[in-house]
């Protein structure tokens, strides 16, 4: 699950330029761009939210 670092959104998705996966998430919410790394929740951060 993927959770913008920014607002705390989860809607995010992959960035892709003239086709081709980048690497990186956006946040549609807030527009905040960065690797798909920052907005990977952590497990533990998971099982708090269930």
């Amino acid at each position: 699950m993927y959770k913008c670092p920014k607002c705390k959104s989860p809607n995010t998705y992959k960035e892709k330029i003239m086709g081709s996966d980048t690497g990186d998430r956006v946040c549609k919410d807030c527009g905040h761009t960065t690797s798909a790394v920052s907005f990977r929740v952590k497990q533990e951060q998971q099982d708090k939210e269930v």
